[in-house]
């Protein structure tokens, strides 16, 4: 159009600029009819994360210097409105080591060598309604937890998950987390059953008021065949009899968490009133199968 001299060249540069925004828009929204709707519902996110680390050790030990990285690189896709399925790649370990479940860290040493990247996760969600959803595979973790006392937030579960959510009115929502997650399999016949985890957690939210808000939840978790067996990543501060856990867990856990949004607003203070959220949290775990 601008050979023709319909347009001139600022004319023309305009609606392209228009042009791409709008294009940009449809694909945002999964509306662009020229691009298949799979391809428009697949979101990439991924992150890289250099750390330093000095540990000053007492008399009898020399001083430690680590540098590590992270790097993180997942896709998620809707298929459909109910169903979604993702995958996550990150540095990290998969020999069955204790940090192979609870670390994405990679050391830089060992004379330049390659470092491993291992499945972070691979998950497939389905939401029939919107209280509802099913999880299978090896996903974040659906049990609220308001410290890592239980878990470490970089583990992945793997198994299956129902959580529910309900809201009662403007204050307060109720929910209910479960899952059914595989600690361990035995691949041979004539050995015992599967290591297992079963947890169902109930609890609430309640927004007390429009700074203030209240979460708490009552986990309940449950082992099977763990005792007397051997797990791959086991801490060791887990109790053992020789070289296998002692204890099955049933674990009984409440936690309560208290949120207040810009606590100190009211100071004035430009540098102390635009702190975000304080929280105060506590939680209690007890494991009833370690009566003795």
């Amino acid at each position: 159009l601008v050979e023709k001299g319909v347009l001139t060249p600022s004319e023309a540069q305009i609606v392209m600029d228009e042009t791409k925004a709008e294009v940009a828009k449809q694909n945002a929204k999964g509306e662009n009819e020229a691009i298949p709707k799979w391809i428009q519902n697949i979101k990439m996110k991924g992150d890289f994360r250099l750390r330093y680390q000095y540990t000053h050790a007492n008399k009898t030990l020399d001083d430690r210097h680590r540098a590590r990285i992270r790097l993180r690189l997942g896709v998620d896709g809707k298929v459909n409105d109910k169903l979604m399925v993702g995958v996550g790649l990150a540095t990290g370990l998969s020999d069955g080591s204790a940090d192979a479940a609870r670390s994405t860290n990679a050391s830089l040493e060992n004379g330049f060598s390659k470092k491993p990247i291992a499945l972070d996760y691979a998950y497939a969600k389905y939401t029939p309604y919107s209280w509802v959803e099913f999880i299978g595979g090896k996903f974040n973790n659906p049990i609220w937890e308001a410290t890592d006392m239980v878990w470490d937030g970089d583990i992945n579960p793997e198994g299956g998950s129902i959580n529910l959510k309900k809201g009662i009115n403007d204050n307060l929502d109720l929910f209910l987390n479960t899952g059914v997650f595989v600690l361990d399999e035995s691949s041979s016949a004539g050995q015992n059953d599967d290591p297992m985890m079963y947890v169902v957690q109930p609890g609430f939210k309640y927004k007390v008021t429009e700074k203030v808000s209240i979460k708490g939840a009552l986990t309940y978790s449950n082992s099977s065949n763990v005792k007397g067996n051997t797990l791959n990543g086991t801490a060791g501060t887990n109790t053992k009899s020789g070289s296998v856990l002692k204890y099955d867990y049933t674990v009984i856990g409440p936690s309560m968490q208290l949120d207040i949004a810009t606590p100190f607003e009211a100071t004035g203070i430009s540098f102390v009133k635009d702190i975000g959220n304080l929280s105060l949290f506590g939680e209690y775990v007890n494991n009833t199968q370690a009566a003795d």
